[in-house]
């Protein structure tokens, strides 16, 4: 048997007015556009409606309330949620003094026991003889033979409400306002739907949101609410009540504190937290289990030193990969040095500060290390001659000290160069031998002493060297031999020394050479050598150029001497050097100086001009 809507006194005022002749062809055309787009109104709010109703009572908040607007007029709302998907409702498009026809006004109504319930015209909707439920149900309209008709079953039956006329209009939604916090819809048929905003309401962890735990530990984690109000009521519980745990939440503040988690055994499990701010409740998890036992790949050492211990049973010349979480010392460092065939050395997620001196000097298996994110220390000696150590280096950015030697004959690392930005000092010998480095070079600003040979032999290193203005000193042989770097060579201001042959045997440096005028002595072979070089500038702060300086740089074809006293010279500082094709630019009125000076007149230039610098 069909099912109706026994609201039998108003119903028949809805139909005194009749349907046409065709009530009962399912056939009728089409109604017309005006009517067609009416309803599909109508069954958009209704849709929306429901929607509203269901968002309210599940808890979810409103996102966004976006006007629709048609030429510069509001016509309705796109409201979007932080859970379901978004929803449109149009305004009433009635004035006071309209009169509404047949159009029904669908609306929304809580009874005594808080459900919400449908209404037609301010009456309860009734399916045999009961209310229908708003989260059960979603009524639809139709227009057909000229008249509306209601379903409340899916369509599977419709009821005839009366005649559409050109009076008729949707009334579900009057208007929608909001503030802070809220959002209200008010209907027309008088009832007023509030669903709250979202307040981006959150939780963080200090600690993260995944421990590991030993038999009898207790570990402390601070948190952090965010988006919250002076309200917020912060609660922990386990997710499986298996007596492995024992939590105890402290309120510091109303938007900071701790959770202590204690425990004996400790299992697989999770801290279940909600915070909640009066308006809304979110929730998060902690996990926490024990501490996996060692697989032959991966281990976790809680306190440092006992990395021995941890192994002891296993057989360590099988160990050839290996990973290393927690907390370890200078005593594991040496255990893990020792393992005779470790290849492979993940130590990133360690808090490991300081790799000790000489930790894997002349290791001979170690092929690959990731160091710990933590780092700042890199020892003396930590790395030197590794041949075996391959691939791109990779220093982490909170290293401020990499001791002398540390890198040094580590032929077969490959790839860019990156010095971390706290780096003051490039130490001796840091890298010196890397001649696998084939990559660029980068020297940050924080670097103000590049010491003696500390990248001696780096031969594969290419592009243009890059010297920051917060280096004041470059000492002997800091660049010596690395021989692929190119381009023009540009030393700045705030260098006031360039130690003996700190750029010999760069071979490939092509282009122009300009020396600071902070520079006083250009010393001993500095620039020997450098035979791609075909200009220079001397600047006028040059009272002595040694020895060798620029020998064998026997491309040079100009040569910019600013000083109006010529520098003293050595004999051979151009040797093997000048071609007759090397022109020789002084001051204005010096060249007569320059031709007799002792050391100047000893070289045959192809001229000597003067020009106004």
């Amino acid at each position: 048997m069909k099912r109706l809507f026994p609201i039998w006194a108003f119903l028949a005022l809805l139909l005194a007015g009749g349907c046409s002749k065709n009530d009962g062809n399912l056939e009728e055309p089409k109604p017309e556009p005006k009517f067609e787009l009416l309803c599909k109104q109508m069954n958009t709010n209704i849709a929306s409606l429901q929607a509203l109703v269901t968002a309210m009572q599940e808890g979810d908040y409103v996102e966004a309330v976006i006007p629709i607007m048609q030429e510069d007029k509001e016509i309705g709302h796109t409201i979007t949620f932080e859970e379901r998907d978004a929803i449109t409702i149009y305004h009433s498009t009635s004035s006071e003094t309209e009169e509404n026809g047949a159009m029904p006004v669908i609306g929304v109504r809580q009874d005594e026991d808080e459900a919400y319930y449908w209404t037609l015209n301010d009456v309860w909707l009734l399916s045999n003889g009961n209310k229908v439920q708003v989260r059960s149900t979603l009524p639809q309209l139709k227009l057909q033979n000229e008249c509306w008709y209601l379903s409340n079953d899916g369509q599977q039956a419709w009821l005839q409400l009366g005649i559409a006329t050109e009076a008729d209009c949707d009334k579900t939604f009057q208007s929608v306002t909001q503030d802070d916090y809220n959002v209200y819809i008010f209907l027309a048929s008088g009832e007023k739907i509030i669903v709250p905003k979202t307040s981006g309401l959150s939780i963080s962890f200090q600690e993260g949101n995944s421990l590991l735990f030993n038999v009898d530990e207790t570990k402390t984690i601070h948190y952090t609410i965010t988006g919250g109000s002076q309200d917020n009521v912060i609660k922990a519980e386990m997710l499986n009540n298996d007596g492995g745990y024992t939590l105890h939440t402290t309120s510091t503040s109303a938007t900071t504190g701790t959770i202590t988690i204690q425990t004996k055994v400790p299992t697989e499990n999770r801290v279940i937290v909600s915070v909640s701010d009066g308006r809304q409740t979110i929730q998060t998890s902690i996990a926490v289990s024990p501490y996996p036992s060692f697989d032959g790949q991966t281990i976790w050492v809680e306190t440092p030193g006992t990395l021995k211990q941890l192994l002891a049973e296993h057989n360590q010349s099988t160990i050839s990969e290996l990973t290393v979480n927690g907390s370890i010392n200078e005593e594991d460092i040496a255990i893990l040095a020792a393992l005779p065939n470790l290849s492979v050395l993940d130590i990133e997620n360690t808090d490991l500060r300081k790799l000790p001196s000489a930790a894997f000097k002349d290791n001979q298996t170690l092929t690959s290390i990731k160091l710990p994110q933590v780092l700042t220390t890199i020892g003396s000696a930590a790395f030197q001659d590794c041949v075996g150590l391959t691939g791109n280096l990779t220093i982490p950015e909170g290293v401020t000290t990499i001791g002398s030697y540390a890198f040094k004959g580590c032929s077969g690392l490959t790839g860019n160069l990156t010095i971390p930005a706290g780096v003051t000092t490039i130490e001796w010998e840091v890298f010196s031998g890397c001649s696998g480095l084939t990559g660029t070079l980068t020297i940050p600003n924080s670097v103000t002493r590049i010491c003696t040979w500390a990248f001696m032999d780096c031969s594969g290193l290419t592009g243009t060297l890059s010297i920051p203005n917060s280096v004041a000193t470059i000492d002997q042989g800091a660049f010596h031999n690395c021989s692929s770097l190119t381009g023009d060579l540009t030393i700045p201001e705030s260098v006031t020394t360039i130690g003996v042959g700190a750029f010999a045997y760069c071979s490939s440096l092509t282009g122009d050479l300009t020396i600071p005028n902070s520079v006083t002595t250009i010393e001993l072979g500095t620039f020997s050598d450098c035979s791609g070089l075909t200009s220079m500038t001397i600047p006028e702060s040059i009272i002595r150029i040694e020895k060798n300086a620029f020998y064998g740089s026997s491309n040079l074809v100009q040569i910019n001497c600013k000083s109006n006293t010529p520098p003293l010279i050595d004999n051979d500082i151009f040797k093997q050097t000048l071609t007759q094709n090397c022109v020789l630019y002084v001051p204005t009125g010096c060249a007569e100086a320059y031709r007799t000076a002792e050391g100047w007149k000893d070289y045959t230039f192809k001229e000597i001009i003067e020009t106004n610098f």
